[in-house]
């Protein structure tokens, strides 16, 4: 149950949080190893409800509901009709949902039930939804996000996002929205880092899964010309590359005699994503400019290698430009410039004074400002409200609205 402490009011008929996830897995990064931990520090049950089976055992009290996994990005049906009924069963006082879809179908359920509404925004709803769509259904497609972000916000009890733009999109829809940001922070206490540290193995590091819009062609080519110059360049992609992507890549390598300078780990539970971080020197995010790129929070991968003191090289994207440049953490370039992004990390690569320097500076930062344990507090503060304030702020619960679609 919700603790007893004054500051944060009692939600005392059925002490039960149900996380209902359309497309992302029960152990994602936010959802599981972050928010659902912490939410059971303060819940007597916590419920994912996601598709697929889990990764390893939860051993935390947090319980696994499964969804039907969905066929593709447009054919959810059968994932819509699992997930509303795993919903209509779990017997929840909140329902905290992670995808738009997610969304309609916790409020449907909320509606039914009077159950509080919490919505976790990892992405910038239109520009993720309308990815790989073009011209007039592009056009339609963001416009029909928006007027659904806009429906379900003003019906809405809280709202999580991952940094300040996202914050503000949600603020413009519906001015008394109840919007807190939670950004991507690494759990610390599973993030300790290895004493003494590992030997650094690997110049460069991507975490996370590796893409052509993430940069993929873009990092072979600077792994190229760095040993061209003579540097000793190893690239770890703390993740994988999948499909075609993968296909070019293992050409690419062996067209440039770099199969020995590129390693992938595979997919890594999130425990052991720090400790391959912790055995390369820089830092690196290549994400191509798109929308939903630019948009987007504000990624795990920027703080887990400012946890282990890697310094960072990124795009000058709006929200991940003010932390790098205001923490001093790493170096910026033109985002599609390929030369610049050669040249940061070349500069990086020959300063070793310089690579310490930043990258203490932003280990320092998380300690400070960023780790997920000081998040935890942003996240308690925002339900605890959930039992003396409705969507609208209101005291005395949440104004639901009645069968008939008329707000009380």
């Amino acid at each position: 149950m919700v603790s007893d402490r004054k500051d944060c009011p009692r939600m005392s008929t059925r002490p039960q949080v149900c996380i209902l996830s359309s497309g992302r897995k029960a152990n994602d990064e936010r959802i599981y190893y972050k928010i659902a931990r912490s939410l059971r520090k303060r819940f007597e049950r916590v419920v994912i409800a996601a598709p697929g089976e889990p990764d390893h055992r939860f051993d935390d009290g947090i319980e696994f509901r499964k969804v039907e996994r969905r066929r593709s990005r447009f054919n959810r049906w059968g994932t819509w009709r699992s997930l509303y009924h795993v919903a209509t069963l779990c017997d929840a006082e909140v329902f905290q949902c992670e995808e738009l879809d997610a969304w309609l179908i916790g409020w449907l359920v909320a509606r039914r039930t009077g159950a509080r509404l919490v919505f976790d925004a990892h992405e910038f709803n239109p520009a993720e939804i309308t990815i790989g769509s073009r011209g007039l259904v592009r056009w339609v497609l963001w416009r029909v996000v928006v007027a659904l972000d806009r429906f379900l916000v003003k019906r809405t009890d809280r709202v999580l996002v991952a940094n300040d733009i996202v914050r503000a999109y949600y603020l413009i829809l519906h001015r008394f929205a109840r919007v807190a940001v939670l950004h991507n922070s690494p759990v610390l206490g599973l993030f300790r880092g290895a004493d003494p540290p590992p030997r650094k193995e690997y110049l460069l590091c991507h975490e996370g899964s590796l893409g052509f819009s993430r940069g993929l062609k873009s990092l072979v080519r600077v792994v190229e010309r760095l040993r061209s110059a003579g540097v000793n360049a190893k690239l770890l992609i703390v993740g994988d590359v999948y499909g075609k992507e993968r296909a070019w890549l293992e050409h690419e390598l062996s067209r440039s005699d770099l199969i020995e300078c590129v390693d992938r780990t595979g997919w890594l539970q999130y425990p052991k994503v720090g400790e391959a971080i912790e055995r390369c020197e820089i830092g690196l995010i290549t994400m191509e400019p798109t929308p939903s790129n630019m948009l987007c929070g504000l990624p795990n991968k920027l703080f887990n290698y400012m946890r282990y003191g890697l310094p960072v090289v990124a795009p000058d994207f709006p929200e991940i430009a003010r932390v790098v440049s205001s923490e001093q953490c790493g170096l910026i370039y033109q985002c599609g410039d390929s030369n610049g992004l050669f040249e940061a990390v070349g500069r990086l690569a020959h300063d070793e004074s310089l690579r310490r320097r930043l990258g203490e500076a932003g280990r320092a930062a998380i300690q400070r400002r960023y780790a997920w344990e000081l998040m935890e507090p942003v996240l308690f503060e925002a339900y605890c409200g959930l039992g003396s304030e409705g969507p609208d702020g209101r005291a005395g619960g949440a104004a639901r609205e009645s069968a008939s679609g008329v707000r009380p």
